[in-house]
């Protein structure tokens, strides 16, 4: 027995050897084996800046909702990129799109999906079905320099961007003091804008929340009048995935952007959202959050439609009410 013993655990010692020696290049040889770990979800999104924000990045702010998505969807990373509008249409002419977009007015895009998110959309829709969903927004404002006193510079300063619309703003007010401030008006970029009323060349200026951010870090005291009757400064979002898992994982993150858990955040960029009524320290910008602009231009507004609506507005800030009546005929 012993013997038996000892010639059964030589066997199983020769074998364990042969298994290790010789075997374990054959083992798996026609066998693949997986990773354990599930594969990423990645989802692309573009942001397109079309209009001034309050103060910070807008694509920051995307970027840090982002990381915290992710914190709650294991297996989904979020990339958040910035583009200019004439970098979206070349791209998207050639077949190349994100999964996720944000923009203003008179950026092109297409093939956008139906969404079903938080808001009415009555802005966001064509024919009835939603597209886009406004996730943050800004106010125009009239902004008086009490200092600007010589009659010389009792003017007005219009801070217009390439795809906004300050003077619909100021023409749906349909007030003749404004009227009459808008016979002598000057278009300017937005910066130049602003470098002209603080210098006191101007007594006043048609700007937007950037202003007043402006005009505080400089600690520049001036009237500021929010207009209620219009504004083009939303920032939608829109789903722009092909893939279906990317699509549902999209329509979460704006889901997630809308929660009230992000919308209190926009303070911190001095942005205000569509959905909320955010308490700021300062009072000015209180009486900005507070406002809920009456009329819009469509999301899917181009750049084309935009220019016409502008040379419209120059006319109509004046009073010419034929020019105001088409406006208002294209407005949501």
């Amino acid at each position: 027995m012993k013997f038996a013993r000892i010639a059964t655990t030589a066997v199983l010692a020769a074998a364990v050897i042969f298994t290790l020696t010789f075997g374990m290049g054959k083992i798996g040889e026609d066998v693949t084996v997986k990773n354990s770990a599930p594969e990423k979800t990645i989802i692309t999104v573009w942001q397109v800046d079309t209009f001034e924000g309050g103060s910070g990045s807008r694509q920051r702010f995307l970027s840090d909702a982002a990381r915290a998505f992710e914190k709650r969807n294991d297996g989904v990373l979020i990339t958040v990129t910035s583009y200019t509008p004439a970098g979206v249409k070349e791209n998207f002419a050639a077949g190349v799109k994100p999964d996720l977009i944000s923009y203003g007015g008179g950026v092109e895009t297409g093939g956008l999906k139906e969404i079903n998110v938080r808001g009415d959309g009555a802005a966001e829709k064509e024919k009835e079905k939603r597209f886009a969903a406004a996730w943050c927004r800004g106010v125009y404002a009239l902004f008086e320099n009490p200092a600007a006193l010589k009659k010389e510079y009792e003017t007005l300063t219009v801070s217009t961007g390439e795809y906004t619309l300050p003077l619909v703003a100021l023409a749906l007010e349909e007030s003749t003091d404004y009227f009459s401030l808008t016979e002598k008006a000057e278009e300017l970029p937005p910066l130049d804008a602003y470098i002209k009323f603080v210098s006191g060349k101007s007594k006043y200026l048609l700007g937007t929340q950037r202003d007043a951010v402006r005009l505080k870090n400089r600690g520049f005291s001036a009237k500021i009048t929010p207009l209620s009757r219009f504004s083009d400064l939303n920032q939608y979002i829109s789903v722009t995935a092909a893939d279906a898992v990317k699509t549902v994982y999209a329509e979460r993150f704006i889901e997630y952007v809308l929660s009230d858990e992000i919308q209190k955040k926009l303070s911190g960029i001095n942005m205000f959202s569509p959905y909320l009524k955010t308490a700021y320290d300062d009072a000015d910008f209180c009486a900005m959050a507070a406002v809920e602009p009456e009329k819009t231009v469509s999301p899917f507004t181009g750049a084309a439609e935009i220019a016409q609506l502008r040379e419209l507005s120059r006319a109509a800030a004046r009073g010419d009410g034929e020019s105001l009546l088409k406006i208002k005929k294209v407005l949501l």
